[in-house]
């Protein structure tokens, strides 16, 4: 299992995510900069508007993130979040 980031930790997740929400250009790449601002235990994820990518592994935590501009916190799997997003430092 993956290590968890650590909250404020910033990240770029790539646009392959979410192929049908408008990505931005960034200096990492097309996709969107992100804060991690929570790390616990998976829970139900009831009334979410936006589908979590990634969260439907067995991992045994879940990160919650923001991108940036939205207000929206986003869950996804420990795993699949360090597979998929690059750490780009901290906040």
């Amino acid at each position: 299992m993956s290590s968890p980031p650590e909250i404020d930790e910033r990240f770029f997740v790539p646009a392959s995510l979410w192929p049908d929400e408008k990505a931005k250009k960034t200096a990492h790449g097309k996709g969107w900069l992100a804060t991690v601002v929570k790390v616990a235990a998976p829970a139900g994820r009831a009334g979410k508007k936006r589908k979590s990518a990634g969260a439907e592994g067995g991992d045994d935590m879940v990160v919650h993130f923001v991108c940036d501009g939205e207000e929206e916190k986003i869950p996804m799997g420990v795993s699949a979040f360090r597979a998929k997003c690059k750490s780009i430092g901290k906040a």
